[in-house]
């Protein structure tokens, strides 16, 4: 078994994602001495992401270029990266709980026959080639605590946390060594292009901005001012299980453990009062900020900045102030 960590980092554009470079920081801090920090790069023009790969610790950069891999496909992708992992044979291969990441980190447990760890929050070495890894249950009600490492390459799903992690100052230029595994001749897939979502419709597992709403609004007249006030911020709405049984949103719009986690960097909710259920969805997002007239609610127990107030009068005011200022879904400043 091989002394390598491998991340295979995702990238929009010429760009690598937060949670790629979150994800290099986690293994940076977590190597033993004599392991060596990789990242594992598919696509088609790669040449830019290697200096950006060695500024976040990345200390070998594995490039597969070839261009059925310019676009991702999961039956495309699992093979090179088996076939990479069968030749290399890395300690751990850590993907993001993104949606290509689960795919792929599913494909390559069931193609290599290697254990598969989901749902990880943090990596910790407990002895030679061997890592505690405290992962997530039952849709975030539980935390576990298992053993990766040994004989077979482990393959983890890792979940967001810290989000845009700042550079290591990590100045040696990465080792690259080019790859160029067998690909399948046919897949059955053909990509016909990219169509990108708008702020509205975009999935809230991977928005930046939330804005949303719960029972306290009162009214599906008064949770229309959710949706105006997210054109605002080009933000997408969401929000609490009673507020989608009573009609007031889509299902696919809740949040929660029974709906979808979010953790972008800000947060709007009003009226919402925090049930687990309800917190447990955003217990990652990087600053709430919670209205509600009950100083007691439980969800300013979470909350970065509690607004004590009638949310009926309080949104109304936000929207209608922010309305003054000019803005029109040009989305929030950092």
């Amino acid at each position: 078994m091989g002394r390598e960590i491998w991340v295979v980092a995702e990238y929009e554009g010429e760009e690598l994602t937060d949670l790629t470079r979150e994800l290099l920081g986690r293994v940076q801090a977590a190597r033993v001495r004599g392991q060596r920090v990789c990242a594992v790069l598919l696509g088609s023009r790669l040449e830019v992401l290697v200096e950006q790969l060695s500024s976040y610790g990345a200390q070998r950069v594995y490039a597969c270029a070839a261009g059925e891999l310019e676009h991702y496909e999961g039956n495309v992708y699992a093979s090179a990266l088996a076939d990479m992992i069968t030749r290399y044979k890395p300690l751990l291969v850590i993907c993001g709980m993104t949606a290509n990441g689960r795919d792929l980190a599913g494909r390559l447990s069931v193609r290599l026959k290697s254990p598969f760890l989901p749902g990880c929050l943090s990596l910790k070495p407990v002895a030679e080639n061997c890592f505690e890894v405290k992962r997530l249950l039952l849709n975030g009600m539980a935390v576990r605590t298992e053993l990766a490492g040994g004989e077979k390459t482990t393959v983890l799903a890792f979940s967001a946390g810290a989000r845009g992690l700042a550079g290591t100052g990590f100045i040696r230029p990465a080792e690259v060594v080019t790859v160029a595994p067998d690909l399948p001749a046919e897949t059955g897939v053909r990509h016909l292009g990219i169509r990108s979502s708008g702020f509205r419709e975009v999935d809230l597992a991977e928005a930046d901005v939330l804005v949303s709403g719960g029972n306290g609004l009162g009214n599906k007249d008064l949770f229309g001012k959710l949706w105006e006030l997210g054109e605002l911020l080009g933000a997408p709405v969401g929000g609490s299980r009673v507020a989608v049984d009573k009609g007031w949103l889509p299902r696919e719009r809740m949040v929660g453990v029974s709906g979808k986690s979010f953790s972008g960097r800000l947060c709007l909710a009003f009226g919402i009062s925090g049930a687990i259920q309800h917190t447990m969805g955003i217990k990652d997002c990087g600053t709430i900020v919670a209205v509600n007239r009950d100083p007691q609610a439980p969800i300013f127990k979470t909350a970065d900045l509690a607004v004590v107030g009638d949310v009926q009068q309080v949104l109304p005011l936000l929207v209608e102030r922010l309305k003054e200022l000019g803005l029109r879904g040009s989305g929030v400043e950092p």
